[in-house]
């Protein structure tokens, strides 16, 4: 277990599993470079505000911590001095290589998180939960592919046919306003939402 500590007359012990993810699901921690920098980046950005990363390891598109902190840290805000820190070191380490991946700069993390205060779990069971993460941890198999076969009647097969034309029509129609927004007005699609919905209301 952790150690117990003491400040002020007042003595905790608070420590938290946090999991970050990488925006649409990407794959970008496969890389051993810009895994091993948020890394760095995550122990500088905790060292500053007296917050102890305990055990910590990526796997393809989110990284597992096991943290330590006080109680005048809240959870929300060791999160967005996180994000903020890892995602703009990283924006200035590898720009070209993210601007391949996102239309938006200064993008890496989902707007969510999971956290969870580590009380009904061991440390120790933990620390090898956070340290079996990882693509090249032999974690291969455990993925598993399910296909299963349907036989569908003739009407059936019409009212599937419309539901993915129907599907395809509206992806498609969306793809080409957000490209189109983007080029003319080199913002995204919610922005230019935002600013009209301002000047109606």
């Amino acid at each position: 277990m952790g150690t117990w500590r003491s400040k002020n007359r007042h003595k905790y012990l608070l420590q938290y599993h946090i999991i970050f993810v990488c925006k649409y699901r990407k794959k970008l921690l496969v890389s051993r470079q810009i895994s091993d920098d948020i890394k760095q980046f995550s122990y500088e950005i905790c060292q500053r505000h007296s917050v102890i990363i305990r055990y910590m390891e990526t796997d393809k598109d989110h990284i597992h911590y096991m943290i330590e902190t006080e109680p005048t840290m809240s959870i929300s805000k060791i999160v967005n001095l996180m994000k903020s820190y890892t995602t703009y070191h990283i924006w200035k380490r590898y720009p070209k290589y993210l601007r391949k991946q996102f239309w938006k700069e200064h993008t890496f993390w989902t707007d969510g998180y999971f956290a969870c205060s580590v009380g009904n779990v061991s440390e120790e069971m933990l620390k090898r939960y956070i340290e079996n993460q990882g693509w090249e941890r032999g974690w291969q198999w455990m993925l598993k592919a399910y296909k299963y076969r349907i036989y569908p009647n003739n009407e059936q097969k019409i009212q599937i046919a419309k539901t993915f034309g129907c599907c395809r029509f509206v992806y498609n129609q969306t793809l080409a306003y957000r490209k189109e927004v983007y080029e003319k007005e080199k913002k995204s699609v919610r922005a230019c939402l935002k600013k009209i919905r301002n000047c109606l209301f």
